[in-house]
């Protein structure tokens, strides 16, 4: 068995992305499967680059659910991002800056560990 180390960018990238899913996960699991298949379709957005790409995704969700759907799941996403990475967002913060605040504390905790 080959196993593969994840650098810390893409395991961040992972974790948002985890987020993601389980707030598309809302929606019923076929409606998840179907949003990700047209991402990955139409809009390019795949695993990792939804995550990487954050507002292109928010402007694809709106486009393919509708404004009120997307901000039902966006404020979804907001939540598990909040809670995965133990920070606190505002309902009227943007999935770009909910995971900037996310990558700011992990190396902020990086650091520390690191200086220890």
């Amino acid at each position: 068995m080959r196993h593969e180390l994840v650098s810390e960018s893409e395991d961040f990238h992972f974790r948002v992305f985890d987020c993601i899913d389980l707030a598309l996960s809302t929606l019923g699991e076929y409606q998840k499967s179907l949003v990700l298949h047209v991402l990955e379709d139409k809009y390019r957005l795949s695993g990792r680059e939804i995550a990487a790409e954050p507002t292109r995704l928010e402007e694809a969700l709106k486009d393919l659910l509708g404004v009120s759907v997307a901000a039902f799941v966006i404020v979804h996403i907001l939540d598990n991002i909040s809670s995965a990475f133990g920070i606190e967002v505002k309902v009227e913060t943007s999935i770009e800056e909910a995971i900037q605040s996310a990558r700011t504390k992990k190396e902020g905790l990086a650091i520390r560990v690191n200086v220890r």
